[in-house]
């Protein structure tokens, strides 16, 4: 039941200092992957501020092999790459501010693979091919998102009420995350009776609770 005044003061900054991390599922992301971190630390008698390269190896052996205790299942590759990243921002921060001397993490150089969609900018790309990314993370393939065939929404949406088919319908046609329709509430929606269909066929909304701090959706009028 102490304080861990390293960890707190790391969340500290990236909640009021750092401007890249202002959404509060950020910080949850964050704070998950310290804390299983702790806890791996303490089961094995490691300090956190002396453990080394092996150690981060082990625990990143441990989730390939293991299951997650938070849903029995075996944790997916993009979750062990994303845990490995957030630990190795806390002990980067850490050396930055003299609390440690050195980070239990390398660096070294890949090729990117050709699969990759090409930028705009690639001619002015200097890298040739090659970027420089945590040496224990593990090869991932970002799979595409897998969209229901629209006979299927169809028929799902014919079995639901006409609240639940209006949260299917704005989630299909505006792109909104699911926290984002949840949180809507009814005194953000414009009052549409004054405005004519023909001079406002879009209506924007201004959303308050998203990943980001704020942004705009909009919904097409019904006639």
């Amino acid at each position: 039941m102490r304080l861990i005044e390293p960890a707190c003061a790391w969340f500290l900054h990236l909640a009021l200092v750092q401007g890249r991390t202002r959404s509060p599922a950020t910080w949850r992301t964050y704070a998950e992957a310290l804390y299983d971190w702790w806890q791996t630390c303490e089961a094995n008698g490691w300090g956190w501020d002396r453990v080394g390269y092996e150690e981060v190896a082990a625990y990143r052996n441990r989730m390939l092999s293991g299951t997650s205790d938070l849903t029995g299942r075996p944790y997916a590759r993009s979750t062990i790459n994303t845990r490995l990243r957030i630990i190795a921002l806390f002990y980067g921060w850490c050396a930055q501010r003299g609390l440690i001397a050195t980070v239990p993490f390398t660096s070294g150089e890949v090729a990117v693979g050709r699969a990759r969609a090409p930028s705009m900018l690639r001619h002015l790309d200097a890298s040739g091919g090659r970027q420089k990314v945590n040496e224990l993370t593990v090869r991932h393939t970002r799979p595409l998102p897998r969209a229901l065939p629209i006979g299927e929404v169809r028929r799902v949406m014919a079995q639901m009420g006409a609240r639940d088919r209006l949260i299917v319908e704005w989630a299909l046609m505006t792109g909104a995350r699911r926290m984002e329709i949840a949180a809507l509430k009814l005194a953000q929606l414009p009052a549409t009776d004054s405005v004519r269909s023909e001079d406002e066929p879009v209506i924007p909304i201004r959303l308050e609770s998203t990943k980001a701090q704020s942004r705009a959706t909009s919904i097409r009028r019904s006639h």
